[in-house]
């Protein structure tokens, strides 16, 4: 797994790495005693910071992001008395690398996107350092559905029931599509992952659609007995009128609980990291949340460890980010 998260990352990140100056050894750390005798620009010139820079993953259907992002920014500067540099075009995968590099200091996150720099990178401190959380916000997560003629037919009630039925994923890169659903199958069933796709083991056929659109509509034609579908895209397609509702039935839902966030690299002095992440909970710019977020109700809040625990268990059992 290690080799092919390096093939992934390798081209973007040596132009990210060259342009950004690559990382420098870093400075020994100062002691309690140490740095109670010392101003914050003392110790910040111990470490030799001088700014912070900031991986940005773009987002191209929102046109707003940017300008609010810069505002953001400059609130941010006022707030921690340093120069934020923002870098755009910050993938995932090539944001862990270029924080393991020197090349950011942090980045908007997936709970996925952290774990695995925790279970793949060895040499990169990273910490969740505030969660996003949205007041009233829309179903998260995955359904499998299954053909509602072929479930009366067939007597499929729930998971257990589709053994040697067909079964459709959308893509093995895809956490609602794929991992959140292949986990559910493992985990309560007792099989084996690497079978799951293999005609026989479980399923009589296991497909990848490409698609969340293609999973529901191979299910409600009867291409295939069940799949699973996002929940909100599957929402989505039954208020554009794409599905049917009546042409399937929910075999049983799988809620995804981890909010996305901010990773920093946590060795950061813990001055700095407690300043950002007093920058970011304070923060309460509506505006801002509206543009880029699509809520003005969204807000930062801490990170909740036991959020990720069910994510940490499902990349564990799957062997995602861990070739041990």
């Amino acid at each position: 797994m290690k080799k092919v998260f390096a093939f992934i990352t390798v081209l973007g990140l040596g132009l990210l790495l060259t342009a950004c100056g690559g990382a420098e050894a870093a400075p020994v750390a100062l002691t309690a005693e140490e740095a109670a005798g010392m101003t914050r620009e003392e110790m910040l010139a111990h470490y030799g910071i001088t700014e912070i820079n900031i991986g940005l993953v773009m987002m191209d259907d929102n046109p707003e992001a940017g300008r609010a992002n810069d505002e953001f920014r400059q609130a941010m500067e006022a707030y921690i008395g340093l120069p934020v540099n923002e870098i755009e075009g910050i993938s995932h995968l090539i944001g862990l690398e270029a924080m393991r590099g020197g090349s950011i200091d942090m980045f908007f996150s997936s709970p996925f996107t952290y774990l695995t720099g925790v279970l793949n990178i060895d040499d990169l401190d990273l910490e969740f350092l505030v969660s996003s959380y949205t007041p009233n916000p829309g179903p998260a997560g995955s359904v499998i559905i299954a053909n509602a003629a072929h479930a009366a037919a067939s007597g499929i009630t729930s998971i257990a029931d589709l053994e040697g039925e067909s079964f459709a994923f959308v893509d093995t890169a895809s956490m609602t599509g794929f991992l959140l659903p292949m986990y559910e199958f493992v985990s309560t069933l007792d099989l084996d992952h690497t079978q799951m796709l293999n005609p026989g083991y479980f399923f009589s056929n296991a497909i990848i659609s490409g698609g969340h659109d293609a999973s529901a509509m191979a299910v409600a034609h009867g291409d295939v007995a069940a799949a699973a579908v996002a929940i909100s895209v599957l929402d989505m397609f039954i208020e554009s009128g794409v599905v049917n509702p009546d042409d399937f039935i929910v075999v049983q839902e799988i809620i995804e609980m981890a909010p996305a966030g901010y990773v920093i690299n946590s060795s950061l002095p813990q001055f700095l990291i407690d300043d950002l992440r007093s920058f970011f909970l304070s923060f309460d710019d509506e505006d801002f949340f509206y543009r880029v977020h699509g809520n003005p109700g969204v807000r930062w809040v801490m990170s909740n460890p036991a959020d990720f625990e069910h994510l940490k268990s499902l990349m564990q059992t799957l062997e995602i980010g861990n070739d041990n």
